[in-house]
């Protein structure tokens, strides 16, 4: 037997008193919270019975939507939701509903929230944090974490949240740190889960989003329209408006520059001239281009997986051969030429470059792509191109070859 939990139909009345004071609270923002109210002038509000609190949605063709639920809007205190207000906009212009994304989702909503929190002025009366019933902070605080994780550091990245919390929850064993999914888990009759106040369900990556946001946030910085955001603050959402290189892009270029085209006749395409009556031609590739991934006991199964991520996206571009290393060669070169969900890796060893060398020699690869965390002695060159796909922070043993660093969560 299961349980189904029925949205609660809305009421048209609350709606539209909610409706009205919504429109009150973006007009008192102006005076003092202009950045926020900046902001929130690119959403549209629409309330609805499918969140249990407030959240951001991102629309196709880069647009947003603030939906909220009129009963928790009504719930509020006028300095809460200004506060709610805050939060949502402070995703938004650091760019956590677009393209700053984890792996653990649920781990992945608190460090947003707790970078989030960091960053809003509390005044009283005029801008507080929501409490439940009994006083206490609702949403996730670092002031509240610390009472549980000594060590924990304010005003920092969420990304520094998220590694903090995932460490934390590796060293325990039990999933410390780790809180409900937005809008999900909660007990039947109540609103929200201990760290919730917010939703994050309608968020996905999306460039040209991405980019409006910048746009904004430009014209405030020109207008000087921020309103009581401190200076400190100023430079920790300008820093997020620098757009950061796709190293995906980088390995696409890669390839593409090495990829040896050469043309077939084919009766299965038409002739773009003279059409059915005369053969087509298909694209013949002639080279095929060795990726080697490095299977040695310093990588972890995490970061197995985005490798294999890696090497799927690859097919994109070109046919590949595929090997495994660690101290020697232990799988491959065998064609890589279907995409996979899993894979079997094998090794985990010890770390030597030289066998994927002599491999790359031997069979006389036009290029040559190393996934690798870096972590060995220096090899010999071989006449390939080489690309060096490493993890941030890593670097190869040698000097010679490009490279790539990836972000190991995105």
């Amino acid at each position: 037997m299961y349980l189904v939990l029925v949205p609660k139909p809305l009421d048209p009345v609350v709606v539209e008193k909610v409706k009205k004071r919504l429109e009150w609270a973006c007009t008192f923002l102006i005076v003092r919270y202009g950045f926020v109210h900046q902001i929130l002038a690119m959403m549209t509000k629409t309330p609805s019975n499918m969140t249990l609190t407030m959240g951001v949605r991102v629309l196709s063709g880069g647009k947003f939507e603030l939906i909220y639920n009129p009963y928790f809007v009504d719930g509020l205190k006028d300095e809460e939701l200004v506060y709610v207000f805050y939060h949502e906009i402070l995703h938004l212009a650091l760019h956590h509903c677009t393209s700053r994304n984890f792996d653990d989702k649920d781990i992945g909503n608190i460090a947003h929230d707790l970078a989030v929190n960091e960053l809003i002025p509390v005044n009283p009366g005029s801008c507080e944090p929501p409490r439940d019933k009994n006083g206490n902070l609702e949403g996730a605080f670092v002031s509240e974490f610390k009472k549980q994780f000594k060590g924990i550091k304010e005003k920092q990245t969420c990304e520094y949240y998220y590694d903090f919390l995932r460490d934390k929850q590796k060293k325990s064993g039990q999933g410390q740190g780790k809180g409900k999914g937005k809008g999900q888990g909660q007990e039947k009759g109540q609103g929200k889960g201990k760290h919730d106040f917010d939703d994050h369900g309608g968020w996905k990556e999306d460039e040209v989003a991405d980019e409006r946001v910048r746009a904004r946030i430009k014209e405030i910085d020109q207008g000087d329209l921020w309103g009581d955001v401190t200076g400190a603050n100023r430079e920790v959402i300008l820093a997020a408006q620098v757009r950061k290189i796709n190293w995906r892009n980088l390995v696409r270029r890669f390839l593409g520059n090495h990829s040896w085209k050469d043309r077939e006749a084919t009766r299965k395409r038409p002739n773009r001239r003279m059409g059915y009556e005369f053969s087509g031609t298909r694209r013949l590739y002639v080279d095929r281009h060795l990726v080697a991934v490095d299977t040695s006991g310093s990588i972890d199964s995490e970061l197995l997986s985005q490798f294999l991520s890696i090497v799927n996206s690859m097919l994109d571009y070109m046919p590949i051969d595929l090997m495994q290393f660690d101290a020697e060669k232990t799988a491959g070169p065998v064609p890589f030429d279907r995409r996979k969900v899993q894979y079997e890796f094998t090794g985990r060893g010890g770390t030597c470059f030289e066998p994927v060398m002599q491999v790359a020699k031997e069979r006389h690869y036009k290029s040559l792509s190393i996934i690798t965390d870096g972590c060995a002695d220096v090899c010999s060159k071989p006449s390939a191109d080489v690309l060096w796909v490493l993890p941030k922070g890593c670097k190869p043993p040698v000097d010679w070859g490009k490279r790539i660093y990836m972000e190991r969560h995105v």
